[in-house]
Protein backbone atom coordinates (compact mmCIF):
# COMPACT_ATOMS: atom_id res chain seq x y z
CA UNK A 1 0.00 0.00 0.00
CA UNK A 2 2.90 2.34 0.76
CA UNK A 3 4.27 1.99 -2.78
CA UNK A 4 0.89 2.66 -4.35
CA UNK A 5 0.43 5.74 -2.14
CA UNK A 6 3.88 6.95 -3.24
CA UNK A 7 2.93 6.46 -6.89
CA UNK A 8 -0.31 8.38 -6.32
CA UNK A 9 1.59 11.21 -4.59
CA UNK A 10 4.15 11.43 -7.39
CA UNK A 11 1.35 11.77 -9.92
CA UNK A 12 -1.18 13.94 -8.10
CA UNK A 13 0.63 15.75 -5.29
CA UNK A 14 4.08 16.37 -6.75
CA UNK A 15 2.98 16.09 -10.41
CA UNK A 16 6.27 14.59 -11.58
CA UNK A 17 4.78 11.63 -13.45
CA UNK A 18 3.37 11.94 -16.95
CA UNK A 19 -0.43 11.81 -16.52
CA UNK A 20 -0.61 9.62 -19.64
CA UNK A 21 1.34 6.87 -17.83
CA UNK A 22 -1.88 4.94 -17.18
CA UNK A 23 -2.34 4.54 -20.93
CA UNK A 24 1.15 3.19 -21.62
CA UNK A 25 1.08 -0.39 -22.77
CA UNK A 26 4.70 -0.98 -23.72
CA UNK A 27 8.18 0.51 -23.63
CA UNK A 28 7.81 2.61 -26.78
CA UNK A 29 4.90 4.56 -25.28
CA UNK A 30 7.28 5.89 -22.66
CA UNK A 31 10.60 6.26 -24.48
CA UNK A 32 9.85 9.50 -26.37
CA UNK A 33 9.69 11.53 -23.16
CA UNK A 34 12.92 9.96 -21.94
CA UNK A 35 14.78 10.60 -25.19
CA UNK A 36 13.46 14.20 -25.27
CA UNK A 37 14.76 14.81 -21.75
CA UNK A 38 11.36 15.46 -20.19
CA UNK A 39 11.47 12.29 -18.06
CA UNK A 40 14.02 12.12 -15.29
CA UNK A 41 14.01 8.37 -14.66
CA UNK A 42 12.95 5.37 -16.64
CA UNK A 43 12.83 1.76 -15.43
CA UNK A 44 13.05 -0.18 -18.66
CA UNK A 45 14.94 -2.67 -20.78
CA UNK A 46 18.71 -2.19 -21.08
CA UNK A 47 18.58 -1.40 -24.80
CA UNK A 48 16.95 1.94 -23.94
CA UNK A 49 20.26 3.13 -22.46
CA UNK A 50 21.97 2.26 -25.74
CA UNK A 51 19.47 4.22 -27.83
CA UNK A 52 19.65 7.13 -25.35
CA UNK A 53 23.38 7.38 -26.12
CA UNK A 54 22.86 7.88 -29.89
CA UNK A 55 22.84 11.62 -30.73
CA UNK A 56 20.61 11.18 -33.79
CA UNK A 57 18.01 9.29 -31.74
CA UNK A 58 18.15 11.08 -28.41
CA UNK A 59 18.41 14.60 -27.06
CA UNK A 60 20.00 13.22 -23.88
CA UNK A 61 22.98 11.51 -25.53
CA UNK A 62 25.92 11.78 -23.16
CA UNK A 63 23.67 12.80 -20.26
CA UNK A 64 22.08 9.55 -19.12
CA UNK A 65 23.19 6.57 -17.09
CA UNK A 66 22.00 3.05 -16.40
CA UNK A 67 21.87 1.19 -13.09
CA UNK A 68 20.49 -2.15 -11.93
CA UNK A 69 16.80 -1.98 -11.14
CA UNK A 70 15.94 -1.41 -7.50
CA UNK A 71 14.62 -4.28 -5.44
CA UNK A 72 13.75 -4.83 -1.81
CA UNK A 73 16.94 -6.58 -0.71
CA UNK A 74 19.63 -6.15 -3.35
CA UNK A 75 18.90 -5.24 -6.93
CA UNK A 76 16.87 -6.76 -9.69
CA UNK A 77 17.48 -7.93 -13.23
CA UNK A 78 14.69 -7.40 -15.71
CA UNK A 79 16.67 -8.02 -18.85
CA UNK A 80 13.77 -9.92 -20.28
CA UNK A 81 13.29 -13.28 -21.80
CA UNK A 82 13.87 -12.86 -25.49
CA UNK A 83 14.26 -16.26 -27.03
CA UNK A 84 14.77 -18.14 -30.23
CA UNK A 85 13.44 -21.58 -30.95
CA UNK A 86 13.07 -24.15 -33.67
CA UNK A 87 9.47 -24.81 -34.67
CA UNK A 88 8.54 -28.47 -34.51
CA UNK A 89 7.41 -28.33 -38.16
CA UNK A 90 10.60 -26.65 -39.40
CA UNK A 91 11.81 -28.02 -42.71
CA UNK A 92 15.40 -26.94 -41.97
CA UNK A 93 15.97 -28.06 -38.40
CA UNK A 94 19.70 -28.62 -38.83
CA UNK A 95 20.25 -25.10 -40.18
CA UNK A 96 17.99 -23.66 -37.47
CA UNK A 97 20.07 -25.38 -34.78
CA UNK A 98 23.25 -24.04 -36.39
CA UNK A 99 21.77 -20.54 -36.18
CA UNK A 100 20.94 -21.09 -32.49
CA UNK A 101 24.48 -22.34 -31.89
CA UNK A 102 25.83 -19.17 -33.53
CA UNK A 103 23.52 -16.83 -31.60
CA UNK A 104 24.42 -18.44 -28.27
CA UNK A 105 28.16 -18.66 -29.01
CA UNK A 106 30.50 -16.08 -27.48
CA UNK A 107 31.13 -14.73 -30.98
CA UNK A 108 27.39 -14.38 -31.62
CA UNK A 109 26.81 -12.80 -28.23
CA UNK A 110 29.52 -10.22 -28.91
CA UNK A 111 27.58 -9.23 -32.04
CA UNK A 112 24.38 -9.06 -29.97
CA UNK A 113 26.12 -6.89 -27.34
CA UNK A 114 27.58 -4.57 -29.97
CA UNK A 115 24.05 -4.17 -31.31
CA UNK A 116 22.88 -2.71 -28.01
CA UNK A 117 21.24 -5.78 -26.50
CA UNK A 118 22.51 -7.43 -23.34
CA UNK A 119 24.54 -10.57 -23.89
CA UNK A 120 23.65 -13.76 -22.05
CA UNK A 121 27.29 -13.83 -20.91
CA UNK A 122 28.01 -11.25 -18.22
CA UNK A 123 31.74 -11.43 -19.03
CA UNK A 124 31.11 -10.07 -22.52
CA UNK A 125 29.35 -7.09 -20.93
CA UNK A 126 32.62 -6.21 -19.21
CA UNK A 127 35.06 -6.52 -22.12
CA UNK A 128 36.86 -3.18 -22.66
CA UNK A 129 35.89 -2.59 -26.29
CA UNK A 130 32.25 -3.39 -25.58
CA UNK A 131 32.16 -1.21 -22.45
CA UNK A 132 33.68 1.62 -24.48
CA UNK A 133 30.75 1.38 -26.92
CA UNK A 134 28.13 0.78 -24.21
CA UNK A 135 29.28 2.23 -20.86
CA UNK A 136 26.14 1.01 -19.07
CA UNK A 137 26.88 -2.69 -19.64
CA UNK A 138 28.80 -3.21 -16.37
CA UNK A 139 25.64 -2.16 -14.47
CA UNK A 140 23.67 -4.71 -16.46
CA UNK A 141 26.26 -7.40 -15.70
CA UNK A 142 25.89 -6.52 -11.99
CA UNK A 143 22.11 -6.91 -12.27
CA UNK A 144 22.63 -10.45 -13.59
CA UNK A 145 23.82 -11.37 -10.09
CA UNK A 146 20.26 -10.84 -8.82
CA UNK A 147 17.83 -12.78 -10.99
CA UNK A 148 14.20 -12.16 -10.15
CA UNK A 149 11.60 -14.90 -10.17
CA UNK A 150 8.53 -13.50 -11.87
CA UNK A 151 6.36 -16.06 -10.13
CA UNK A 152 4.72 -17.21 -13.34
CA UNK A 153 1.59 -19.34 -13.17
CA UNK A 154 -1.13 -20.09 -15.70
CA UNK A 155 -3.50 -17.70 -13.99
CA UNK A 156 -0.97 -14.92 -13.40
CA UNK A 157 -2.37 -12.74 -16.21
CA UNK A 158 -5.78 -12.93 -14.58
CA UNK A 159 -4.50 -11.77 -11.17
CA UNK A 160 -2.23 -9.18 -12.75
CA UNK A 161 -5.19 -7.68 -14.62
CA UNK A 162 -7.25 -7.48 -11.42
CA UNK A 163 -4.44 -5.65 -9.67
CA UNK A 164 -3.70 -3.40 -12.67
CA UNK A 165 -7.35 -2.38 -12.89
CA UNK A 166 -7.35 -1.34 -9.24
CA UNK A 167 -4.05 0.54 -9.53
CA UNK A 168 -5.56 2.41 -12.45
CA UNK A 169 -8.49 3.40 -10.22
CA UNK A 170 -6.04 4.93 -7.74
CA UNK A 171 -4.10 6.80 -10.41
CA UNK A 172 -7.37 8.06 -11.89
CA UNK A 173 -8.14 9.43 -8.39
CA UNK A 174 -11.28 7.31 -8.02
CA UNK A 175 -10.12 5.11 -5.09
CA UNK A 176 -7.70 5.27 -2.22
CA UNK A 177 -4.74 2.87 -2.32
CA UNK A 178 -6.18 0.89 0.60
CA UNK A 179 -9.61 0.53 -1.03
CA UNK A 180 -8.11 -0.45 -4.38
CA UNK A 181 -5.85 -3.13 -2.89
CA UNK A 182 -8.68 -4.45 -0.71
CA UNK A 183 -10.91 -4.63 -3.80
CA UNK A 184 -8.19 -6.43 -5.79
CA UNK A 185 -7.76 -8.98 -2.98
CA UNK A 186 -11.54 -9.48 -2.73
CA UNK A 187 -11.85 -9.96 -6.50
CA UNK A 188 -9.03 -12.53 -6.47
CA UNK A 189 -10.55 -14.44 -3.55
CA UNK A 190 -13.97 -14.41 -5.20
CA UNK A 191 -12.53 -15.66 -8.50
CA UNK A 192 -10.60 -18.41 -6.71
CA UNK A 193 -13.77 -19.40 -4.82
CA UNK A 194 -15.72 -19.64 -8.08
CA UNK A 195 -12.95 -21.72 -9.63
CA UNK A 196 -13.10 -24.20 -6.77
CA UNK A 197 -16.88 -24.64 -6.84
Amino acid sequence: MEALQKLYDLMHTHQVIDPAVTTYTWVFDATPGFFEGTRGMFISWPFVAGVAAIPDASQIAGHSAFAPNPAVETSGSVDGSEFFGVPVYSENKDEAWRLLDLITSREGQRVVAMGGWGSIYSGILQEPDIVEAFPFYPALAKAYEYPVDGGWSEDRPRWTQMLADEIHEVLADRKSPRQALDDAASAALEARSQDES
